[in-house]
């Protein structure tokens, strides 16, 4: 069932980009949504469900450690209200975590 499910999914979705918007009333409701991204990467990441080829162990665990340390400077912005650099912060940290997905073996 799995399987036919995928494939008829690719099916319809081929050669089709699917955009989402969203616009938030204030920088903290975006920065509270990043936080919610990162933190669904990382139950993906870390539920084991996929394992990392060898090769690239050591490549996401780097780039794991660095969107670590950039969610750590989002939070440190966010708390004393600058916005701008929390924000931008957090989608790099999310760019990592997107990188590192897909070097575990993950597509989307």
């Amino acid at each position: 069932v799995n399987d036919r499910l995928h494939r008829r999914l690719l099916e319809m979705f081929d050669q089709r980009t699917i955009y989402y918007e969203h616009e938030f009333a204030t920088p903290a409701e975006d920065y509270a949504y990043l936080e919610q991204q990162y933190d669904g990467y990382m139950l993906l990441l870390r539920s084991g469900n996929k394992a990392t080829p060898y090769s690239a162990r050591q490549r996401v665990a780097d780039m794991l450690a660095k969107a670590e340390r950039l969610r750590e400077s989002a939070g440190s912005h966010a708390r004393a209200g600058g916005w701008d650099a929390a924000l931008a912060d957090m989608n790099a940290a999310l760019e990592h975590c997107e990188h590192a997905t897909r070097a575990t073996g993950y597509s989307f």
